[in-house]
């Protein structure tokens, strides 16, 4: 009986600690080989730019990141101006 109390707290343990995340990624590989997706499918991505002050610089930053080897329609460039007390909020963009 003591020995079955044993094994059975071990194989919990192992399930929680190894187990659940070994079959977490069974699971995944399954699925990837039923619907696989696209090599060249890639994620949209967002960019928030905090500034504050930054009338001198904003602008080129901005220039830089539409630069970056990144399809333009996937890409999402937010601007966040907190409480500037230059000209950073004018900056037509």
């Amino acid at each position: 009986m003591a020995l079955a109390l044993v094994v059975i707290a071990a194989g919990m343990l192992y399930w929680i600690y190894d187990g659940y995340g070994r079959f977490l990624r069974l699971v995944c590989a399954v699925c990837r080989c039923q619907h696989p997706q696209p090599q060249s499918a890639l994620p949209s991505v967002s960019v928030l730019l905090t500034v504050h002050n930054e009338a001198a610089v904003v602008r080129q930053r901005i220039e830089n990141l539409l630069e970056a080897d990144y399809p333009a329609e996937l890409l999402e460039v937010v601007v966040a101006s907190d409480g500037s007390t230059d000209e950073t909020n004018g900056i037509p963009l």
